[in-house]
C-alpha cells in the first residue's frame, strides 16, 4: 500500500473535520424524526343528525395538539362534498377518503396558536349558502399547518326535506338484538366468572349490557324492536337470582340470594319480563344453546336440533312469564337452508330471519342481490305444509358494524348508521320496503354509543321502526318466486369431529341407563353447549371443546365403575350346570347391559347374547351352561352397551372325565347292586313274618 501524500492527508483531515462538525446536526435530525409523525388530530360532530335544506348546522370541532410545544398559524377548513350516489358511497367516508368533488369550501378560522392538549371550537354551517337536496353529503374538517393539511376528519351531513306523513312511505326498520353470548358456567355447573353479574349491573357511567339495552328501550317510546335472547344465558340469570358460586381454580366465592349480584340478576329479568308484555317488543323463539341448525341436520343430528328448540322455548317462556309466538323463529347464525326447513318442519314456525350470505349459494339468490337492496320478504322452498317466509338481514349494515366496532366516537358511529339507512331509503323512497338490521351479540359498545344510535334512528321521520312480525305482515312478499337455499356442503371440521365423539359417548350412555338417571341432564346440557355456534362466532372453540371433553370424561368414568372381578378357574361336575358370574356396579344406579358369552366347550341354553340389569351393588349372575367337551375348556364373558365394552373376563372351566359307556356301565352295576339289595330286603321281611306267626302259635298252645 502506498503511503499517503501531503495532499491526500489534508483531504482526509478535512473530511474527518466535516463529519465531526455535522454530527450534532445529524443527531438533531434523528431526534426530530418522530416529530414528523402526526402532531395534530381533528374530530368534529354536528348538533343534529340530519337537517332540512336551508338549516344551520352547529359544528363542534376539536383539535388535539399531541406535541409538547405550541403550534403556530393553524387554520380550520371545511369541505362539503358531492352527495353519495349509492350506499357504497359511504365506504369512502368511513375510510376517511371521500371523493374530491366539493360542493362548498370555507375556511372557518385562521392563525390559531394551538397549545398542547385539546382545543374546542364552535362553528355554524349555513346550508342555504350552497344548493343541497335530499341526500347524504360527506363533510370534512381539515386542520391546516402553514397551509398544508396536517389532519382531517370526515363524517356526513344528512339533508332531508320535511316529511309529509300522508305522502311519505317510510322504510320499515326492524332492529333485531341478537343477545347471544358464551355461557358463564364451566362444564361442572359452577360459574367460572362473574361476567354475567357485570352485564346486569344497573347504574353508573358504565351500566351492564342488558341494563343498557333496557334503559334505551324505555327511553325511546317510539322504538319497536325485536329480541333473540339466549335461553341458556337467561337460565343462568334465573339461577343467579337464587344465589350462586363462582369458582376460579381452587378458590370459591359464594353469592347468596340477598347479594347485590343476585338481586341485580333478578331485577334485569323482571325488566325483560315486563318488556315481553309490551307490544312494542317481540321476543323470538330460538334453540337452547344456539346451535347451527344446518350443521346438526347435515350431520344427521336432527333429534338434537328438535330437542334444543323445545328446551329453548320452555326456558324462555319460563323466564319471561309468557307464551312465545311459535310462528317466528331466529336460527342461530341466521343459517337455515331448505333441507333444514323440510326436516324440522313445524319446529321452525312460519317466519324466519336469515343471513344474506345464504343468497350467494345459487343463481336465484344472487339475482335478489343485483341492483337495489332486497327490501321484501321472500318465500323459501322446503316447507311441507304452510309457506315459510324469510326476512333477510341487511348485509351492508352487518359490514358497517364490523367497520365501526372499534370506534368509541359515539357521534361518528350514530351518524354513520343514520347515513347508511338514509342511503337505503333514498334508493326507492316511494316504495314500501323493509330492512332487518341485526345487532350481533359480539358487538357491545359503550352506553354512550348505544344511546346516540337510538337517538339518531328514532329521530328520522323517513325511518319507521317495526318488529319483525310487523315488517313481515306490512311489506308484501315477492310474488311468483320461491327461493331454494342449497346446503352449504362443507365437510365436518376438526371441532365438530370432537363433538361427534362426545355425542357418541352420550348416546351410548343413554342406552346404558334408565330415563330417571341423575347424570343424564348435566351430560345432555354439556352436549347442547358443545354444539353451540357461539364458539365460532366469538372465536372461542377451545372453550367449547371443554364441554365436549367433559362429556367423554364423565361417561368414561361412569363406565369404568362396572367391573367383573377376575376368576381363575371353576369346576363343573355335571353336564348341565350354572356358572356364577360376579359383576360389580359401583355407579350408584341401575344400568342396562348386554352379556356376550362364548366358550370352546360349553353351549348356552338361554343364548350367547343376554340382556341384564345390574343393580347398584354386587351382582351375581347365574349363567346356565351345557357341557359339550370334557376336560379343561375356556369360558369368555363380556358386558357391552351399544357396542362399548364395559367389562370382560376369561376363565378356565374343568369338567369331569367320563364318557357315555362309563355312564351306562356304572349305571348297570348300580342297578344290579340296587336289585340285590331289594331281594335281600324282601327275603328278610318274609322270614320275620314266619317267626312272628310261630311265636303266636306257641303262645296259644
Amino acid at each position: 500500500m502506498k503511503p499517503c501524500g501531503k495532499k491526500t492527508g489534508a483531504r482526509l483531515l478535512c473530511a474527518l473535520m466535516l463529519c465531526l462538525l455535522s454530527l450534532p446536526f445529524m443527531m438533531t435530525s434523528a431526534g426530530a424524526a418522530p416529530a414528523e409523525q402526526e402532531q395534530i388530530k381533528v374530530t368534529f360532530y354536528t348538533d343534529a343528525y340530519w337537517y332540512r335544506p336551508g338549516d344551520k348546522a352547529r359544528l363542534s370541532v376539536t383539535l388535539e395538539n399531541k406535541s409538547q410545544q405550541t403550534i403556530e398559524n393553524v387554520s380550520i377548513r371545511l369541505r362539503l362534498h358531492s352527495p353519495n350516489s349509492s350506499r357504497a358511497g359511504l365506504d369512502a367516508v368511513l375510510e376517511g377518503k371521500p371523493r374530491k368533488s366539493y360542493r362548498y369550501t370555507e375556511t372557518l378560522k385562521r392563525g390559531i396558536s394551538l397549545k398542547p392538549g385539546k382545543s374546542n371550537f364552535k362553528f355554524d354551517l349555513d346550508s342555504s349558502k350552497v344548493r343541497v337536496w335530499d341526500g347524504v353529503f360527506p363533510l370534512s374538517v381539515e386542520a391546516l399547518e402553514e397551509g398544508s393539511v396536517a389532519d382531517s376528519f370526515t363524517s356526513t351531513l344528512v339533508i332531508m326535506s320535511d316529511q309529509n306523513p300522508q305522502s311519505t312511505v317510510p322504510l320499515k326498520l326492524s332492529l333485531v338484538f341478537d343477545m347471544l353470548e358464551p355461557p358463564h358456567r364451566a362444564p361442572d355447573g359452577d360459574f367460572s366468572d362473574n361476567g354475567l353479574a357485570d352485564e346486569c349491573y344497573p347504574g353508573g357511567r358504565n351500566p351492564g349490557w342488558y341494563t343498557t339495552i333496557a334503559d334505551e328501550m324505555e327511553k325511546y317510546k317510539n322504538l319497536r324492536t325485536t329480541f333473540s335472547l339466549s335461553p341458556l344465558v337467561v337460565e343462568e340469570m334465573r339461577d343467579m337470582a337464587d344465589g350462586y358460586v363462582v369458582k376460579k381454580g381452587q378458590r370459591e366465592e359464594k353469592f347468596g340470594a340477598n347479594s347485590t349480584e343476585a338481586k341485580n340478576a333478578e331485577s334485569i329479568l323482571n325488566r325483560y319480563k315486563k318488556m315481553a308484555q309490551d307490544p312494542r317488543f317481540q321476543f323470538l323463539q330460538t334453540p337452547y344453546a344456539s346451535p347451527d341448525l344446518e350443521k346438526l341436520v347435515a350431520y344427521g343430528w336432527s333429534d338434537d336440533a328438535r330437542g334444543q328448540i323445545s328446551r329453548g322455548t320452555r326456558s324462555l317462556e319460563a323466564a319471561l312469564g309468557t307464551k312465545l309466538g311459535t310462528d317466528y323463529f331466529y336460527p342461530p347464525g341466521l343459517n337455515c337452508d331448505s333441507r333444514v326447513i323440510k326436516t324440522l318442519g313445524g319446529k321452525l314456525g312460519q317466519f324466519l330471519i336469515l343471513s344474506p350470505e345464504l343468497l350467494e349459494r345459487n343463481r336465484d339468490g344472487k339475482k335478489l342481490l343485483r341492483g337495489l337492496t332486497l327490501g321484501s320478504p321472500v318465500e323459501i322452498e322446503g316447507a311441507k305444509e304452510s309457506k315459510v317466509i324469510a326476512l333477510f338481514a341487511d348485509g351492508r349494515a352487518e359490514e358497517l358494524v364490523r367497520r365501526l366496532e372499534q370506534s368509541g366516537d359515539e357521534h361518528f358511529v350514530a351518524q354513520a348508521f343514520l347515513s347508511e339507512l338514509t342511503n337505503l331509503y333514498l334508493e326507492r323512497p316511494s316504495k314500501l320496503r323493509t330492512c332487518a338490521l341485526v345487532w350481533p351479540g359480539w358487538w357491545r359498545p359503550s352506553h354512550r354509543v348505544v344511546q346516540e344510535i337510538m337517538k339518531a334512528l328514532s329521530g328520522a321521520p323517513w325511518l319507521q321502526s317495526a318488529t319483525m312480525g310487523e315488517s313481515l305482515f306490512t311489506v308484501p312478499v315477492i310474488q311468483d318466486f320461491v327461493l331454494e337455499i342449497p346446503e352449504n356442503g362443507s365437510p365436518m371440521d376438526a371441532y365438530f369431529k370432537q363433538v361427534k365423539k362426545a355425542r357418541g359417548k352420550y348416546v351410548s350412555y343413554t342406552n346404558l341407563v334408565f330415563r330417571d338417571n341423575p347424570l343424564l341432564p348435566p351430560v345432555l346440557h354439556n352436549l347442547d353447549i358443545s354444539e353451540s355456534d357461539v364458539w365460532r362466532q366469538w372465536d372461542r372453540t377451545e372453550s367449547g371443546l371443554r364441554f365436549a371433553h367433559a362429556i367423554t370424561d364423565t361417561v368414561d368414568s361412569e363406565l369404568g365403575k362396572i367391573k367383573i372381578p377376575a376368576m381363575s378357574s371353576i369346576t363343573l361336575t355335571s353336564a348341565d350346570a350354572d356358572i356364577p358370574l360376579p359383576v360389580a356396579n359401583e355407579t350408584g344406579y341401575r344400568v342396562k347391559a348386554t352379556l356376550q358369552l362364548d366358550s370352546n366347550g360349553l353351549t348356552f341354553p338361554k343364548g350367547q347374547t343376554q340382556k341384564v340389569v345390574l343393580e347398584p351393588k354386587e351382582n351375581m349372575l347365574e349363567i346356565p351352561v351345557h357341557v359339550t367337551k370334557k376336560g379343561r375348556i375356556r369360558f369368555f364373558a363380556r358386558l357391552e352397551s351399544d357396542g362399548t365394552v364395559l367389562a370382560k373376563t376369561e376363565m378356565s372351566v374343568l369338567t369331569s372325565r367320563f364318557n357315555t359307556f362309563a355312564i351306562v356301565l356304572v349305571g348297570g352295576i348300580l342297578g344290579l347292586i340296587v336289585a340285590g339289595w331289594g331281594i335281600k330286603l324282601i327275603s328278610r321281611r318274609r322270614l320275620g313274618k314266619h317267626k312272628k306267626r310261630n311265636i303266636k302259635k306257641a303262645e296259644q298252645e
